[in-house]
């Protein structure tokens, strides 16, 4: 049974190490931090009562992972580690908007087939005047013949300008769907990308439109089922080990080491980390080449945690 080392036990680290330890492969993760998740992952935190100075430990999650039925890969790996009964799943998409000029708007799919369904959400959609759900509706028939290669040189931003799909369509509509599904701004993302996204929720089936929230913290979501299915194939974690040193030998398996600490050998590497920790491995130029004169540029989540009563409706703010 080959050996496969997984560097990085964020989500990707995760996901690959699920994948391979259910091919029977014997994975070995090692994480840098003291715990795996990365940006999806769970903190605790003590509250205090104003009423009575009780205090309760709550799990907060480290970003904000909204999803969508078109997660196909997510929601397959959700489903083999045995996690889908800790997601909420909206029977039909329905958001309230809340815009600058603090009132509410709802985007909700109708009662009509889809996707008729959708194009009833769109001229329902009273953030938009009538000609802007024309627009948005022209837009969304477009998607049929487009060639989403085509837009694999130019952003999100310049293809909705270029579409057309200015003022409020871009900040009430496409940008939200861009940010909820990519985590990138519209000026970043791949239009490429974001124009195959659209063309599964309006044109692949009912099911990709659905809004996708974690039921559970991130940790009991993702990371926790995880490590538990990793190990009951025979796969291990290693915390607190960071990798700083990657040697190949000639009979092609790479040595890794942490903290001048051999780890072992193993048949194959996968580099789940981001590019600036990639670049910090000793040796790591000598497999990729290119990694030494390449910048990549990367966006902290910012997340503001709000304690309700009680959450009546689907909510997206403006900030």
């Amino acid at each position: 049974m080959p050996d496969v080392a997984i560097i990085g036990a964020g989500l990707a680290g995760l996901s690959a190490a699920v994948t391979l330890a259910n091919k029977g492969l014997k994975v070995h993760l090692f994480e840098s931090s003291q715990k795996a998740g990365g940006r999806a992952s769970a903190f605790p935190f003590n509250l205090t009562s104003p009423l009575n100075n009780s205090q309760k430990e709550y799990q907060l999650d480290n970003g904000q992972h909204i999803m969508m039925g078109c997660y196909h890969e997510t929601l397959s790996l959700l489903k083999e580690i045995s996690a889908l009964d800790k997601i909420i799943v909206q029977d039909k998409m329905e958001v309230k908007v809340v815009g600058p000029d603090q009132k509410s708007y709802i985007l909700k799919s109708g009662f009509l087939p889809y996707p008729l369904n959708l194009f009833q959400a769109l001229m329902g959609f009273d953030f938009l005047t009538f000609g802007q759900k024309i627009s948005a509706l022209k837009f969304v028939y477009g998607l049929k013949s487009l060639d989403v290669e085509t837009l694999r040189d130019i952003t999100v931003k310049d293809w909705l300008e270029k579409s057309g799909q200015t003022g409020p369509l871009f900040t009430g509509l496409w940008e939200i769907l861009c940010v909820g599904t990519l985590n990138t701004s519209p000026d970043k993302a791949s239009a490429s990308i974001f124009a195959k996204i659209l063309k599964i929720v309006f044109l692949g089936g009912k099911e990709n439109s659905k809004i996708v929230v974690p039921g559970v913290n991130l940790s009991s979501l993702f990371v926790e089922p995880s490590i538990k299915f990793i190990r009951s194939k025979g796969g291990d974690i290693k915390f607190s080990t960071p990798v700083n040193l990657i040697k190949s030998s000639e009979s092609s398996s790479f040595e890794l080491f942490s903290r001048d600490q051999s780890l072992g050998r193993f048949s194959d590497v996968i580099l789940a980390v981001p590019h600036h920790a990639l670049k910090k491995i000793t040796g790591i130029e000598q497999h990729l080449p290119a990694i030494a004169n390449t910048e990549l540029d990367y966006s902290s989540i910012t997340t503001f945690h709000l304690f309700l009563k009680k959450i009546q409706s689907w909510i997206i703010f403006w900030l």
